[in-house]
């Protein structure tokens, strides 16, 4: 990597090293994953670190080791790591690879219900390594539409995971969800599109809520906790509209955000005695308390974003009413006592 004498011999290097005798693919799979971490740390001058940027970029990537080793677990991980890497190269263009079977075949790995999980967490480290190559829409446009389609199609998947309750697949979904809300954030506080098919469209706010609608508190903090920066930007973003009618678009969701938390925070009327005060129901609640308060109020308090605090406060009057309303009709004390407790969450945290 050092040395420029050569014209191309990063990639003429791969070349004679692949013609050898037997089979070298392991050995190859390592080194296209090396080289774009080492051209990265390496200390070399710009124009041979771009240089050697543009060799790799033009080395591509396939498929034909995945149609090989289908049955290699192990292999097939080699190559999701490899592609992986491939994807941190900024010389790369991602067009073909937006088109590609290898990305199919990623995609198939994390919708397939048996897939094992060290594979299914280097598919995971593949796609969100993707959506952070995608975040330049203007540049790799095809690859950031591919990817939310596809993205989109994990709905199935994730209800998947959560009926056999595998929490390391259900993490690595809501890191692909959130990742695909940062990706898209902008257009989506932009445009609020109802057209699936639009970068902008708010279903990107369903896969945040599927997170939200787990029915095990003692799972739903650790993925819920993920999307609070985004619900933050949200409100940050829409500070800079005047528009009532687009901003109302957005409200449905924070209002269903906040029914997830009022669910989650509710006390088992099952259980007999004192609540524990140390447990892991009580933990999760004050997390709540924490969290809510911070990211939707004090935050917009210290930097004085009053419109995105008031739109805040009229979704958290809308949903708190219905709920007092319900509760008082024919909900049980412990929907009441939820239902207050998100209230003076968020009253709690108003700085005068």
């Amino acid at each position: 990597l050092n040395t420029s004498i050569y014209v191309r011999q990063t990639s003429g290097f791969l070349l004679r090293f692949s013609a050898l005798e037997g089979d070298r693919t392991r050995m190859l799979l390592t080194l296209l994953r090396v080289f774009p971490e080492e051209v990265q740390l390496s200390k070399v001058g710009e124009n041979r670190r771009n240089e050697i940027r543009n060799e790799l970029a033009c080395s591509g990537t396939s498929s034909q080791v995945l149609e090989s080793y289908s049955n290699d677990h192990d292999m097939i991980k080699k190559v999701l790591l490899c592609l992986s890497a491939y994807l941190q190269n900024p010389a790369l263009s991602t067009d073909h690879l937006a088109t590609s079977p290898l990305l199919t075949n990623v995609f198939q790995i994390l919708a397939a219900p048996n897939a094992p999980n060290p594979l299914h967490d280097a598919a995971t480290e593949c796609i969100v390594s993707a959506l952070i190559r995608a975040e330049d829409h203007g540049a790799h446009q095809a690859l950031a539409k591919c990817l939310q389609s596809s993205i989109y199609q994990l709905h199935g998947a994730f209800n998947n995971a959560v009926a056999v309750e595998d929490m390391d697949k259900l993490q690595n979904f809501a890191r692909i969800f959130v990742e695909l809300a940062e990706s898209l954030l902008e257009k989506i506080v932009n445009e609020g599109s109802v057209d699936p098919n639009s970068m902008g469209s708010m279903y990107t706010l369903e896969l945040l809520l599927l997170l939200a609608g787990h029915h095990d508190y003692s799972v739903i903090f650790q993925l819920v906790e993920m999307t609070f920066n985004i619900w933050y930007r949200i409100s940050e973003g829409l500070f800079s509209f005047e528009d009532d009618q687009h901003i109302e678009k957005f409200k449905p969701y924070v209002i269903r955000y906040l029914d997830a938390l009022y669910r989650h925070c509710r006390y088992d009327t099952e259980e007999e005695g004192i609540p524990d005060r140390d447990g892991d129901f009580a933990d999760f609640r004050l997390k709540v308390c924490l969290n809510v308060g911070f990211f939707f109020v004090q935050n917009f308090v210290f930097i004085n974003i009053a419109l995105s605090f008031l739109f805040f406060l009229k979704c958290l009057h809308l949903k708190m009413h219905s709920m007092l309303v319900g509760c008082s009709q024919n909900g049980t004390w412990d929907e009441t006592e939820a239902a207050l407790f998100i209230i003076s969450t968020v009253i709690g945290n108003i700085v005068p």
